[in-house]
C-alpha cells in the first residue's frame, strides 16, 4: 500500500467541520526524532495537531551502535566493546528522549509517550507504523529545496515509499536549522567517502 505525501511549511487551520474527520484518520501519530532541530520542529507541529484534534502522539527515536569513534578518524571499533557501546548509546537516547517527554507533559500532552528502537531507521519507522496501526507519521524535511530534497535518498524519502499509512513531511523554514542540518550532511557524505577509501573525501 503506497502512502500520501503531505508537504507542509506551518499550521494550517482545518476547514470548518472537518476538524472530527480528520481527528477519526488520525487518532494516533508516529514522530520519529533524531533529536535535530528539524525533527524537533516537526514534532512541535504534531503536538499543535494532536492537541487540536485529541490523538495521541508516540515519539520514536531510532538508535545504533557506533562503529566509528568519529567521522574526522574513521577509527573503527572492536567487535568485543560493541556490547558496551551499545549500552552507552543506549542510556544517550533514553536520556534525549527523557528530555523531550519532560517538555510535552509540561504543555499538558497527556496523550503522548517516548519509545526506543534499535536498527536501520528508515526500516524501523515502517515496521513500526505497519506492526502497531498508526494513523498518521509527521516527520521533518531540511533545507529550501523541501520535497526535492527529500525525494534524494533520505530516511524520509523511503519511508513515504513504502509507509502504509499517509506520511506528513515537515519543511523546516528556519535559516538556524537549515544551517544545521546542513552542517549534519556533510559530515555524514564525509563519512561515507572515508568508509568507501576515499581518504579526505577525494578519488
Amino acid at each position: 500500500m503506497s502512502s500520501h505525501v503531505l508537504e507542509d511549511e506551518g499550521t494550517r487551520e482545518a476547514p470548518v467541520g472537518g476538524e472530527h474527520a480528520a481527528a477519526a484518520i488520525a487518532a494516533r501519530i508516529l514522530v520519529p526524532v533524531d533529536f535535530s532541530g528539524c525533527s524537533l520542529a516537526a514534532l512541535d507541529h504534531a503536538v499543535s495537531l494532536a492537541q487540536r484534534l485529541g490523538s495521541s502522539i508516540d515519539v520514536l527515536h531510532i538508535w545504533a551502535v557506533p562503529r566509528t569513534l568519529g567521522a574526522e578518524d574513521g577509527l573503527a571499533l572492536p567487535d568485543q566493546q560493541l556490547q558496551t557501546v551499545a549500552q552507552v548509546a543506549e542510556s544517550r537516547a533514553g536520556e534525549a528522549m527523557d528530555s523531550v517527554m519532560s517538555e510535552l507533559w509540561a504543555r499538558g500532552l497527556e496523550n503522548a509517550r517516548g519509545r526506543l528502537d534499535c536498527g536501520e531507521p528508515s526500516d524501523s519507522i515502517v515496521r513500526i507504523a505497519r506492526e502497531e496501526n498508526y494513523d498518521l507519521i509527521i516527520m521533518g524535511t531540511h533545507g529550501h529545496t523541501g520535497l526535492s530534497h527529500l525525494l534524494h535518498g533520505s530516511v524520509a524519502e523511503k519511508v513515504v515509499r513504502l509507509a502504509s499509512c499517509p506520511v506528513l513531511t515537515i519543511r523546516t523554514v528556519d535559516p538556524a536549522v537549515d544551517q544545521e542540518e546542513e552542517s549534519e550532511q556533510v559530515n555524514e557524505q564525509k563519512s561515507e567517502r572515508m568508509s568507501d577509501g576515499e581518504p579526505g573525501g577525494r578519488s
